[in-house]
């Protein structure tokens, strides 16, 4: 079977064209020119316009419920005054004759697709750009010359915090306080034919805006955050000072659209809970729901309580810090807990003491169940202290940890020429880890210079997973650098995991993820996916993904950074950018899902970021970049199928570069060629599908698909 890449635009485009027809009714148009001007009842900052917003405008036929022709997301400004404008020609509107017609706007303007418009509320710092408006209150309007004007609704919910000192707390600890909110969905879909706004299932952690600080012992916070229940969402306040005070949120409770709910918290060192009050601004009032002081116990880093443990039970409970540690101690000195489950009670506070990972050898891994229940360990400081290389709340874990949130700081500077493996939640996972979430800040740092072979396997939520990793999300920053740039050095960092030989599914990566110098493998997931039992599905990152001053090798994927010896990616998501630069070598691979697929499956998946692979001409012999919307570089028999690109490509400043829409590079050689195929879906830049194509014969076809497999 022949080599296959690309896809002939013109047929793509006129697919797309007659899709579009099909919704869009042709009828006769008047002279008469559309006019609108419209009224809001206020925005996230103020209650007026912003000089050059841009909102979307649908003209329908009101008899046949049809989008009129030409008349689809026509672009218009507004003015302060609420005046609209049409961007261009093509974007001005016209009446039909003798058809009476309804309008649809919406703010902010968007590329639409399928009248559904993507919302992400993760980003606070502008939320004018998250304030998503809606209007569908001109129905049955005839052709005219006068002004009509649309009013626009809010879709979102509005949250304003009010925070005061109390008992044991100072008033100069407000200045500079920071209001976070937890496990709360971050992402939606807008429906533009009723104003429906779908809850996504990214749960995320939200930092709010500093409104005001009225007085010195008062600070206004605000979000804007997408209408769901409140179940398990959590309140964090964080002090300069160190403080930290948790307020969990009444369950059964729902933020509702257009609603706005206003929390005064009071912050009380005795564990009085927070008062509440609903007040009435320019949104529609909401009923508050309670919220409460969850106590959290804090750790001196000494005391070691083992007096909860008894060999002939099966079940614990675990409330103190001190009882954690004990279970450290009890694990590492040869109990493994296998058959025995260990609950978490309440929210945990280690006090950014040294912390000794739960099974911190081979020898003496954890075999037991560790449930969370969903409370917080936080303010956990991981750092290797043996031979082993291993980081993390649980060092080695043959058991099962799940429903459990950890969030601290891990820097961990490591001088072994062994390997190194750093998880928020677990170092190397060969049992289940399941419904975890990470919110540490981990840095990690090979400070040893070798020439034996050395990897790093780094991981927001496992460094190194062998078995089964599902529904975990990550919220903390990850990075790695390496001072060793030796080509026996090698970086493997991941949003939820470094390394993968089992089954990562279900997983989100919220944050940036970083690697330098060595030959560095980086994933908005998963760094390196390898075996034929190895599979990444359902997974997605929304991060940006970085490589920076890699020596030798630099592979970077918005969701697997290398897939291997015949693993499986299907179905995954990237939005966030991927970027990577080389100082010296002669391979460097970007690709929006997988950065290189070497005997492996990309089956389907959809990116949305910006590729952005720099190479080198230093003088080495063919330094090659390579960058596509799918896969960087696709070989040794790799396949890649349903995949939807719409971000932009490039591939620069080396002595050969390859950019593709769908995959940046596919390997020709009779002992390694690879397969793109013709399901895929470029929308992006460039518009060729594959960098090394050459014309419209270089595609899989479904003929050819079904005979190959």
């Amino acid at each position: 079977m022949g080599k296959k890449f690309g896809l002939i635009a013109l047929t793509v485009l006129a697919t797309l064209v007659s899709c579009h027809n099909d919704r869009e009714e042709c009828i006769v148009k008047s002279s008469n020119e559309v006019r609108l001007s419209s009224q809001i009842l206020s925005r996230a900052i103020n209650s007026q316009w912003e000089s050059g917003d841009e909102v979307g405008v649908y003209m329908f036929s009101s008899s046949k419920n049809t989008v009129l022709d030409k008349s689809s997301n026509c672009k218009y400004f507004v003015s302060t005054g609420g005046d609209l404008t049409p961007a261009t020609e093509r974007d001005k509107l016209y009446y039909p004759l003798n058809e009476a017609v309804d309008f649809i706007a919406y703010y902010p303007f968007d590329n639409v697709e399928d009248y559904t418009v993507d919302i992400d509320v993760s980003d606070q710092t502008h939320p004018e750009e998250i304030d998503f408006l809606y209007s569908n209150n001109l129905k049955g309007v005839t052709v005219t010359n006068e002004t009509q004007s649309l009013e626009f609704n809010h879709l979102m919910s509005k949250l304003n915090f009010t925070i005061q000192a109390g008992t044991g707390v100072n008033a100069a600890d407000l200045q500079g306080l920071t209001l976070k909110i937890s496990n709360v969905v971050t992402d939606g879909v807008v429906s533009l034919v009723d104003g429906v706004v779908t809850c996504g299932e990214k749960k995320n952690e939200i930092t709010t805006r500093i409104v005001s600080s009225t007085t010195s012992s008062l600070v206004q916070t605000e979000a804007i955050v997408i209408p769901q229940g409140c179940d398990n969402i959590v309140i964090q306040v964080l002090l300069l000072s160190g403080k930290n005070f948790y307020f969990q949120l009444m369950d059964g409770f729902k933020w509702l659209p257009s609603k706005e709910y206003s929390y005064e918290i009071e912050l009380d060192d005795q564990y009085v809970n927070a008062s509440l009050n609903a007040t009435i601004n320019s949104w529609s009032p909401g009923e508050v729901g309670g919220i409460e002081r969850v106590d959290v116990k804090l750790w001196d880093g000494i005391s070691i309580d083992q007096n909860w443990y008894s060999s002939s039970l099966n079940s614990f409970d675990i409330s103190d810090p001190s009882e954690l540690a004990g279970l450290a101690k009890l694990v590492n000195e040869g109990v493994n807990f296998e058959g025995k489950t260990i609950s978490l009670s309440g929210f945990l506070d280690m006090n950014n003491k040294d912390w000794t990972p739960i099974g911190n050898s081979n020898e003496t891994p954890f075999k037991g169940t560790f449930i969370g229940n969903n409370n917080r360990i936080i303010n956990l400081n991981s750092i290797t202290i043996n031979d082993n290389g291993v980081a993390g709340l649980f060092g080695i874990s043959y058991g099962t940890i799940q429903q459990l949130v950890v969030s601290g700081s891990y820097n961990v500077n490591y001088d072994k020429s062994t390997s190194l493996y750093v998880g928020g939640v677990c170092a190397i996972n060969e049992g289940v880890v399941t419904q975890c979430r990470n919110y540490t800040e981990i840095v990690a740092n090979m400070t040893k210079t070798t020439t034996e072979l050395t990897k790093i396997y780094v991981g927001g939520v496992v460094g190194q997973n062998n078995n089964v990793l599902s529904n975990c999300q990550n919220y903390g920053t990850v990075s790695v650098e390496n001072i060793n740039t030796t080509s026996n050095s090698y970086i493997h960092v991941g949003g939820i995991a470094g390394s993968n030989m089992g089954s990562l599914t279900n997983c989100e990566n919220t944050r940036n993820v970083t690697g330098r110098n060595g030959n560095v493998r980086i994933g908005g997931v998963v760094a390196i996916s390898s075996g034929a039992d190895a599979y990444v599905s359902d997974c997605s990152n929304i991060g940006d993904i970085s490589i920076t001053a890699s020596h030798h090798e630099a592979i970077a994927g918005g969701v697997v950074g290398k897939n291997a010896a015949g693993a499986t990616v299907s179905p995954a998501y990237n939005k966030g950018a991927v970027e990577a630069t080389i100082e010296s070598g002669l391979k460097i691979c970007g690709g929006g899902i997988v950065g290189m697929n070497d005997a492996a499956y990309l089956l389907s998946g959809e990116n949305k970021g910006e590729v952005t692979i720099s190479g080198t001409n230093n003088g080495e012999d063919n330094c090659m970049a390579t960058a596509g919307g799918g896969v960087g570089y696709n070989t040794n028999g790799s396949e890649v199928h349903q995949v939807i690109n719409s971000g932009t490509v490039l591939a620069n400043s080396a002595d050969v570069c390859y950019s593709g829409g769908i995959t940046g590079y596919n390997e020709t050689a009779e002992k390694n060629v690879a397969y793109t195929y013709a399901c895929a879906s470029n929308n992006g830049y460039p518009i060729q599908w594959v960098g090394n194509g050459s014309d419209t014969d270089d595609l899989v076809t479904a003929e050819e698909a079904n005979a190959h497999e």
